[in-house]
């Protein structure tokens, strides 16, 4: 069934952003460790003060049991998207951020990790948050490097396609042509 939907769904040619990251944090938002093993380093602490976990589950409706059950989809969420793109759906990268758990930044680069968990190369993974995210956009100076282009861009310390977790290692952040530090911008100043 899985794929047969997903196939139907390509045929339309119609895009999905997964937000894997986001069904992730939900099975878990019951667990205080889950929260305690997150980047949260570009979260001011009066956002994170800010979050109210509880009444988030209260708003959701959610119950003990749907905890276990939402950790449970978890691998048909990766199946579906697998199927997806393998029948040549459009898959774009999101998390859903910045919401309570997703803090802006790390929860892409978690979203990365999970699209590879998922099945997909580390390009495929990267393409998915740059130049398919900026294709489902319709824009053309985003999402690329090129001549023209907007130069929004980070500098990492390790190689992605070797170990998508090297995303996290970002060394210089590039926005419309000038180079920041991340640790500048994590306390706010440029």
């Amino acid at each position: 069934a899985l794929d047969r939907t997903a196939r139907a769904l390509a045929a339309t040619g119609v895009a999905i952003v997964p937000t894997l990251v986001l069904h992730e944090a939900w099975g878990h938002l019951n667990d205080p460790s889950y929260y305690q093993s997150l980047d949260l380093s570009g979260v001011p602490q009066a956002v994170r003060e800010g979050w109210n976990i509880p009444d988030l589950i209260r708003r959701a409706g959610l119950g003990d049991a749907d905890f276990p059950a939402l950790q449970r989809s978890r691998p048909n969420q990766d199946l579906f998207v697998r199927l997806f793109r393998r029948a040549g759906g459009l898959v774009v990268a999101g998390s859903d951020s910045p919401n309570q758990l997703l803090p802006p930044g790390a929860s892409l680069h978690r979203e990365l990790r999970l699209l590879v968990a998922a099945g997909f190369s580390p390009e495929q993974a990267l393409l998915s948050a740059t130049r398919d995210a900026a294709r489902l956009l319709g824009a053309d100076s985003i999402g690329v490097i090129k001549p023209g282009g907007v130069a929004d861009f980070v500098v990492l310390g390790g190689d992605p396609l070797a170990d998508i977790a090297n995303v996290d290692r970002v060394e210089r952040v590039v926005a419309y042509g000038i180079a920041y530090d991340p640790e500048r911008l994590r306390s706010g100043i440029r």
